[in-house]
């Protein structure tokens, strides 16, 4: 059973946004703002409070927008709506519209199917569009609300958006994969615009916000959670106590090279939640032929011993291949891994670079360490947000996998090539400190496999 303590808390702080978007005056540390931000942590179940936040306010008469990233989190989103009983159109380009559509769900392109609608669904930038073009079809709302946030980048349409309503909750994981401007220049600051995402934007025009934490996760098990810490500034506490999650292994079959050493990283991860397949040498360039093979290894290996997995959400089942998450930094990594999985017979797993999987869950994880053939540190692959999706789609666990040339990268702290803004934080040095402590915990716990 979940946590009680975690359960009751996450009860509690989850129905503030239904509050304050009944009543600005409440909702904690909401009240008396503007607008509200709720920076929920990876798995924290914000799209479900999001959902009943939304519901609560059309209940009582209110009419909601409801916006996100991609016209898929949008579709997830009118879904969560129609299956409560709230009646959503879902406002999208004519390639998009569900046809048919979910019960309860109006999948339009037309505008004027929007008039008099209690709650609308789209991507922020057809809200944009449609506020630009269409205002009397779509109308004034009460409130809007953005889930993924974080993801939806500054433009001229986004801002658009902000016209559609007088108040706007802003709800998203502040610790993924950073977006960034897309505008010409910079209202504040020029061409160099530190601005990157609609909450950024609303923040540094002077919006009045609120800011609600969601600090615990449903997602990762107890052991996986103290990981997520370097992400967001504050301790991450799991809903899943120790006993809730178990993995179970199958018999290993006999092997050799790097198959034997990719079922031992499988046995340690079951055991310990985590494991860092290392293979040695330095590698010439990220886009590693043998990194892949020992990736593809790595899920054939678990498929292979027949895992079984129990959570307190869907009790005892066994692991198929699309419970297998594989993350990579670039196409050509997920190129060579697709090659490499397609020789080993492995079928149904999903393989995507790392900003592909968020937003996902796995029962068990395999990563190619995103500083696996650098020769230096380097800013998008030490990106503190690429690292955080990575260790956070698990509920089971994770197996890293890389050269041991990466640690040179991780002996000595390294320079920024230029100053963060004032008041941000340098997320090249934050990225490398994320980076270590991940490696640190898997040495220390004994979960480091040699190849």
């Amino acid at each position: 059973m979940p946590n009680p303590a975690i359960v009751a808390a996450a009860n509690a702080s989850g129905a503030l946004l239904g509050d304050w978007l009944l009543d600005p005056s409440r909702g904690g540390s909401l009240a008396g703002h503007a607008h509200a931000e709720v920076s929920a942590v990876a798995g924290a179940g914000k799209t479900h409070h999001l959902t009943a936040a939304a519901s609560r306010a059309v209940g009582a008469g209110a009419r909601v927008l409801l916006c996100a990233f991609t016209n898929e989190q949008v579709i997830s989103l009118a879904e969560r709506l129609a299956g409560g009983g709230t009646q959503v159109v879902h406002y999208a380009a004519q390639r998009e519209v569900l046809l048919p559509a979910p019960a309860g769900v109006t999948s339009t392109n037309n505008p004027a199917d929007c008039r008099g609608a209690r709650a609308v669904a789209c991507t922020a930038y057809k809200a944009g569009s449609g506020h630009h073009r269409h205002a009397s079809d779509l109308g004034r709302f009460d409130v809007g609300l953005v889930d993924e946030a974080y993801q939806v980048r500054t433009d001229r349409t986004a801002l658009w958006m902000l016209g559609l309503a007088g108040r706007w909750a802003f709800v998203g994981d502040s610790g993924q994969i950073e977006v960034f401007t897309t505008l010409p220049s910079s209202p504040f600051l020029g061409p160099s615009d530190p601005v990157t995402s609609i909450v950024d934007s609303a923040r540094e025009q002077g919006a009045d916000i609120g800011r609600l934490e969601f600090d615990w996760t449903w997602r990762l098990p107890a052991h996986g959670a103290p990981l997520l810490a370097p992400f967001y500034d504050m301790r991450v506490a799991s809903a899943a106590l120790p006993a809730d999650r178990e993995m179970v292994l199958g018999p290993a079959q006999a092997a050799r090279g790097i198959a034997r050493a990719a079922n031992r990283a499988v046995q340690a991860a079951a055991g310990l939640g985590w494991a860092f397949l290392e293979l040695p040498g330095e590698a010439l360039d990220p886009a590693d032929g043998a990194v892949a093979e020992a990736v593809a290894a790595v899920v054939a290996g678990a498929l292979g011993r027949g895992i079984s997995v129990r959570c307190e959400r869907h009790g005892w089942r066994p692991v198929r291949p699309a419970d297998i998450g594989v993350a990579v930094s670039t196409n050509a990594q997920r190129t060579l891994v697709e090659a490499a999985l397609r020789t080993a017979r492995v079928r149904g797993a999903r393989v995507a670079t790392y900003n592909g999987h968020q937003g996902l869950e796995y029962a068990l994880c395999v990563l190619w360490h995103p500083a696996s053939g650098l020769g230096e540190a380097d800013a998008f692959y030490l990106d503190m947000g690429r690292l955080c999706v990575g260790v956070s789609r698990h509920r089971h666990a994770a197996v890293v996998v890389g050269r041991h040339g990466l640690r040179r990268i991780f002996a000595d702290p390294p320079l920024s090539p230029e100053a963060p803004w004032p008041g941000r934080a340098d997320r090249l040095l934050g990225g490398w400190r994320a980076h270590a402590a991940l490696l640190d915990h898997i040495d220390s716990t004994g979960g480091t496999i040699v190849a």
